[in-house]
């Protein structure tokens, strides 16, 4: 499903995302969010953080969420540091993030 969906986003990523936000949480799920993201998060890494938040496994998301993070502390440092104080990260991690 992921690569459907990072095929799909590279055309019409509302399309894709309004059909993957009607999908069952699950590892499978949690790929494709990964790879929405990712496409997200090249234009818009405060969106992409949102999408993060619907994978399912806490590591696999709080590993996105630092990755597109520090990425867009580089593309919008402002932003981004707002996206990373109300995330869902551990405490450490925002903090880290944020120095």
């Amino acid at each position: 499903m992921d690569a459907l969906v990072g095929n799909w986003a590279s055309k019409d990523i509302e399309a894709a995302a309004a059909w993957l936000d009607r999908r069952s949480a699950g590892p499978t799920k949690d790929a494709a969010l990964r790879t929405l993201s990712r496409k997200i998060a090249q234009e818009d890494p405060e969106a992409a953080l949102t999408w993060v938040n619907g994978i399912s496994d806490d590591k696999e998301r709080a590993r996105q969420t630092e990755s597109i993070a520090r990425n867009g502390i580089r593309q919008n440092p402002t932003a981004a540091r707002a996206g990373v104080s109300t995330s869902t990260l551990p405490e450490d991690s925002r903090q880290r993030l944020l120095k």
